[in-house]
């Protein structure tokens, strides 16, 4: 079967060469055109890739005002676990995030660690959220790609990124004062 369908192949590509030098410099016209576009569009992607990253280690890495525990707030965040499953070449666990605080929490990103059952480490996956109200809750799904889900014994989820707005507007980093605790 592939013997024939190289066969065709070849034949094909020898009509196509044989129907005359017209046929050929428009082929190479179009090839040329494409390359050009597709060198356009990874152009594109990179610059928005690099974007993502940008606004991603910016919300990360800098506060706009220095951090510090507010009085009124608890400054915690609950976490439950709902379920664990296989999708698509990579095992999932969907997860109830709860602001605990009476903050508004603008952006956040958990990672978590997993392992199986003889301690050993499996993998690391994120979820990022926003708009996390005081007392609301999102649920959210961590990836792990190419890990079986039956394979995963615990998971060890940590804040690795957080923004709280005040009431006057103003951002700042709440990653250093902000609790995770996960709850059954």
């Amino acid at each position: 079967m592939r013997v024939m369908y190289a066969a065709l192949l070849f034949v094909g590509l020898a009509v196509m060469v044989g129907c005359g030098g017209d046929s050929r410099a428009s082929l190479m016209a179009e090839n040329h055109s494409l390359r050009i576009e597709n060198d356009t569009l990874r152009a594109r992607l990179q610059r928005l890739q690099d974007l993502v990253d940008k606004q991603y280690r910016a919300t990360r890495y800098q506060a706009s005002t220095p951090a510090t525990r507010p009085l009124s707030s608890n400054s915690l965040i609950e976490i439950r676990l709902l379920k664990v499953y296989n999708f698509s070449g990579a095992a999932r666990i969907d997860a109830c995030v709860t602001n605990k605080s009476n903050l508004f929490i603008s952006f956040w990103h958990i990672t978590a660690d997993i392992d199986n059952a003889q301690g050993e480490y499996l993998g690391n996956g994120f979820a990022i959220g926003s708009n996390l109200r005081p007392g609301s809750s999102h649920t959210n799904t961590w990836s792990f790609f190419d890990v079986n889900a039956y394979d995963i014994a615990s998971w060890k989820p940590s804040i690795s990124g957080l923004r709280v707005r005040g009431g006057g507007g103003e951002e700042e980093d709440g990653a250093s004062y902000f609790d995770l605790k996960e709850v059954k």
